[in-house]
């Protein structure tokens, strides 16, 4: 690789890191991120690594992306939470170091099962197989997201295992906001940028439209439909 060729992939990194929070509406001083912890009681989000043996190699890569975007977006957030990765080994890790030094990110990476780190009582395991909806997001609930990137082939697995466990479990209301033409299939790092947004502006509508990307052919179910014209082109 010459000289040219490293500055313009430098610069197609540099694009990338910042794309994200822009987009978002999220702060990008550098000076003011280094400051910009999540507080002692701030919400709790877990990427749960545990099906991590349940994906091919690309599928797996692609989780550990959609990890590192996570991070990303909660580093640059004006109101931070939070972030674990459970059942993340030494496996993963070699995984993840080949691409990034996760070792320095604010994410609390664990070996454990998020359930021999938190109270199951507190916790609300995400899947769009649930029957509850959730309507808050509150600091006094864990909230699960599984890592699992797998194009369906292994659908409702999530939503079983919680059923196994005795998990808490729910979904999103975007039957209730939207209607959406396309899959309703959602990458970890829109979960939780969903959750984390919400949270900080407590509007569902308002939480939906800036984060679903456009090709899913979202439209607003109530408030004024020109407002479809404003969700998010991000590529997953």
């Amino acid at each position: 690789m010459n000289k040219k060729e490293r500055r313009a992939k430098e610069k197609n990194k540099k694009k990338y890191r910042t794309a994200i929070p822009k987009e978002m509406g999220y702060t990008l001083n550098r000076k003011k991120l280094k400051l910009n912890k999540p507080e002692s009681n701030a919400l709790n989000i877990v990427i749960d690594f545990s099906y991590y043996d349940l994906m091919t190699e690309q599928e797996l890569s692609k989780g550990l992306k959609q990890l590192q975007r996570c991070y990303a977006i909660n580093r640059r957030s004006v109101n931070p939470v939070n972030l674990h990765a459970t059942s993340f080994n030494d496996y993963l890790s070699q995984k993840l170091v080949q691409s990034a030094n996760h070792l320095k990110w604010d994410v609390k990476f664990s070996e454990n099962h998020f359930k021999d780190i938190f109270p199951v009582s507190d916790v609300i395991y995400l899947t769009s197989d649930s029957e509850n909806e959730i309507h808050d997001v509150v600091s006094s609930n864990i909230y699960i997201i599984g890592g699992l990137v797998d194009h369906n082939r292994n659908k409702k697995h999530c939503y079983e295992q919680c059923k196994i466990m005795n998990i808490n479990h729910g979904k999103l209301p975007i039957d209730k906001y939207l209607s959406i033409k396309k899959t309703k299939v959602l990458t970890i790092d829109h979960v939780f940028n969903i959750l984390l947004t919400y949270h900080n502006c407590s509007n569902w509508l308002e939480t939906f439209q800036k984060i679903i990307p456009k090709r899913k052919e979202a439209i607003p179910i109530i408030g004024d439909v020109k407002n479809e014209n404003k969700f998010n082109d991000e590529n997953e």
